[in-house]
């Protein structure tokens, strides 16, 4: 009985080694894409105001159209740069979609917003870019542009935007009277800039207070090493194209080229010199002081860019005239 019982069990054994080695048919399971696709890339440039931002997209737009190595969007939403989490979201979405259906799966998104973090998604590669330049020199282009925007655009050649008592002040005016801080509001039409790169945390929406600044201005930095691949200069314009080139031929191959053809354009979105006012030295002094936190973002930026430019190209950047 016993010897039967051995002999079963071996057979068992024998007939399930059998079954074991015998070839089967694959198991396909239909949920597994043949092929994975290419990484979508999805490049945002947050245009900081009156930093080459028009200029820029412009010409990006215009190589897009030529070369149709991928796919760009300039928004005309210029007002809407805080985002609570829900419109996060949905402008992730949104930039999500048209990346997957865009040329080579390259997108670039354009418009002026408060950095956002947006999530992690499997395959896609967030990248943010930019351009920044001299904080004065931003604050008077902003402050008289402005201004003589609301005058052309409004039936009566006389801005509406603005009351009387705000928009007739030049700079220097402006300055000297009164609180200097308030100058460098949207109120009296200054345009932003450490709050661009700070993103849309509370303390970025006031950074007036001293503690408060350095906190937005220790973001603004942790934030530009972490997600921003390249902030140019306006001061070097063509060296910062060079470098878009050079860290994604893919889609900025002939930039610098465009640039070269379009330099010399007629810009719409220059103020006339005779409507300008260049500040005055006392003025300069004051708005230093009043914008230390952005000129040591600039600086910090500045040095970022210099080193950038030289470790690629072996040699310094050129001043742009």
């Amino acid at each position: 009985m016993r010897h039967r019982i051995n002999v079963c069990i071996l057979l068992f054994l024998f007939i399930t080694v059998i079954l074991l080695l015998t070839p089967t048919c694959p198991v396909i399971e239909e949920s597994v894409p043949i092929s994975q696709p290419s990484n979508i890339v999805i490049l945002i440039n947050n245009r900081v105001p009156k930093c080459a931002s028009y200029f820029t997209r412009t010409i990006v737009k215009r190589l897009s159209v030529a070369t149709h190595a991928f796919a760009s969007e300039n928004s005309e939403n210029h007002y809407e740069c805080r985002l609570d989490t829900k419109k996060q979201e949905e402008l992730r979405n949104e930039l999500l979609e048209k990346a997957q259906n865009a040329h080579q799966h390259q997108f670039i998104y354009t418009r002026h917003f408060h950095f956002v973090n947006f999530r992690p998604e499997p395959g896609v590669n967030f990248h943010y870019i930019n351009h920044i330049r001299d904080p004065i020199d931003q604050i008077v282009s902003g402050y008289y542009y402005n201004r003589y925007i609301c005058m052309i655009t409004s039936p009566t050649k006389t801005c509406t935007y603005y009351p009387p008592s705000i928009y007739n002040l030049t700079l220097d005016e402006c300055i000297s009277n009164g609180d200097p801080a308030r100058c460098l509001t949207k109120t009296y039409g200054s345009p932003e800039y450490l709050v661009y790169f700070c993103g849309q945390s509370p303390l970025c929406s006031n950074i007036n207070l001293e503690q408060t600044s350095q906190a937005a201005l220790t973001m603004a930095k942790t934030n530009i090493e972490r997600y921003y691949m390249h902030i140019g200069l306006v001061e070097y314009l063509k060296n910062s194209y060079e470098i878009l080139e050079h860290l994604q031929p893919s889609m900025f191959k002939g930039l610098v080229h465009m640039y070269q053809q379009m330099k010399n354009t007629n810009r719409t979105t220059s103020t006339p010199k005779w409507y300008r006012h260049q500040p005055s030295t006392k003025t300069r002094d004051i708005l230093k002081q009043l914008l230390a936190p952005e000129y040591e973002l600039y600086e910090f930026v500045r040095e970022r860019f210099m080193r950038q430019y030289s470790d690629i190209f072996q040699r310094p950047p050129t001043h742009s005239k």
